[in-house]
């Protein structure tokens, strides 16, 4: 135990201690999806933790499934995000960022001019999300995504990791699990084809299988790509089959 509290070294990286904070979805975010004065406060708060993991972040205007959640795609984002750092930073913490993008785990009413939310196919999530003055809702049918676009939506993922340096975070870590868009999609769609592998879902791997170790290995090669070199790279992954939300991983 006494170990938990003394120093490591994460790369180039001295944390204080080895406590290490999950990113926690908040909903505090402010008009425009910004980081405010309640955000920096409480992570200011838990600055002592040897490792903040900030709550997900949204990629793009199209990646938001769930109210208020921050962006870290414009600049007022990028500002907001700032304030957060330096202040975890004054008190000698580290902090990464989560990028995430919900795909099909979101609702209308969360996408631009209300148009459909996209996904690798135009399937339902059998989930729900809180929407103000709806309360719980179905989730919205998704549009297929055109193979064109997928170019975009890496390029919103390697947008958000620069961004990530200029808001002063340590490192990201990408959001690849619980259904949403990393988890919808096969490495060869994710990278554009540029890695040889099975199109393998993991949701249809039993958890001891190694290959689902292999996707995951491939996945995070895939995304250190996108990721500046002097910015640490973590992926959040979920091993567990039956997740509370009944997503339909067979059907991705």
């Amino acid at each position: 135990m006494s170990d938990l509290f003394q120093p490591f070294q994460l790369g180039p990286i001295t944390l204080a201690n080895r406590v290490v904070m999950a990113p926690l979805t908040r909903s505090r975010a402010e008009a425009g999806n910004v980081p405010g004065p309640l955000t920096v406060e409480y992570y200011t708060q838990r600055a002592t933790i040897g490792l903040i993991i900030a709550e997900a972040t949204q990629v793009s205007a199209t990646a938001q499934g769930y109210p208020n959640t921050p962006g870290l795609h414009t600049a007022e984002q990028v500002a907001g995000w700032r304030k957060v750092t330096d202040a975890v930073h004054a008190q000698g913490g580290k902090i990464f960022v989560q990028l995430w993008h919900v795909g099909r785990m979101s609702h209308t009413a969360y996408q631009p001019d209300g148009q459909a939310p996209v996904a690798p196919s135009a399937i339902a999530a059998k989930a729900k999300t809180f929407v103000p003055g709806q309360g719980m809702v179905d989730c919205s049918t998704p549009r297929a995504l055109e193979t064109a676009e997928i170019a975009g939506v890496v390029n919103d993922f390697r947008t958000a990791a620069r961004n990530a340096i200029d808001a002063g975070f340590d490192g990201v870590e990408i959001h690849g699990a619980h259904g949403y868009l990393m988890k919808e999609v096969d490495p060869p769609a994710l990278l554009e084809a540029t890695l040889s592998i099975a199109s393998l879902d993991l949701g249809t791997l039993a958890p001891s299988d190694p290959q689902r170790d292999e996707v995951q290995a491939w996945r995070t090669l895939a995304l250190r790509e996108l990721v500046p070199a002097d910015l640490e790279l973590d992926l959040n992954v979920s091993r567990l089959l039956g997740l509370p939300l009944a997503i339909d991983d067979a059907a991705t």
